[in-house]
């Protein structure tokens, strides 16, 4: 099994601390799984590169901060040397990543869009965006492990998400989000 280390949600936007956050490196590859700064930030770039010369291999998820004060097109356009849904070949399994935005059902649409600071964050993004990109992320991830899954039953497949598919588990979630009335906009169910 492939030794992967994982951090998400560091925020090094805020207050920005890109040239003074340090990831002392505990196995070859490195997850950054969203939520790690701002894009737009004149660090963001430098930090990522940091990380390309400490660690064999850097995924990178964006986070649903990632592309505050602007928007999901121009954040993606503006990383385009990382793709928002990786896939790396290695030996022995499968690397799969994604957001993996939730889908918030039409009775929280109201709390989560007023509540969730996603909706008045990041340029054009309505909860009919948000939905979408759901359908886009977990259509392609149900894709991808189906194909390996139907060409090569014996590997076991790693996947990284921002968002947590496993919410039914209670260690998935901090006790203090888990009756939120805003849960849907940042819960993967």
């Amino acid at each position: 099994m492939t030794s992967i280390q994982i951090l998400s949600d560091i925020h090094l936007e805020s207050p920005s601390a890109y040239d003074v956050f340090s990831i002392p490196p505990k196995a070859p590859h490195l997850a950054l799984l969203g939520d790690i700064g701002n894009v737009r930030d004149k660090g963001f770039s430098p930090f990522i590169e940091a990380q390309l010369h400490n660690f064999r291999t850097v995924f990178l998820l964006l986070g649903n901060h990632e592309p505050y004060h602007s928007s999901w097109p121009n954040v993606r356009q503006e990383i385009e040397k990382f793709a928002q849904n990786i896939r790396l070949q290695s030996e022995r399994e499968p690397v799969l990543g994604c957001t993996l935005h939730s889908h918030i059902p039409p009775e929280s649409e109201e709390q989560v869009s007023f509540g969730l600071n996603d909706f008045s964050g990041i340029d054009d993004w309505t909860v009919q965006e948000h939905n979408a990109a759901h359908a886009v992320d977990l259509a392609w991830l149900n894709e991808q492990v189906a194909s390996i899954s139907a060409t090569e039953p014996e590997r076991k497949i790693v996947i990284f998400t921002h968002h947590s598919p496993a919410m039914c588990e209670k260690r998935a979630v901090d006790p203090a989000h888990a009756n939120s009335a805003i849960g849907p906009g940042f819960r993967a169910t």
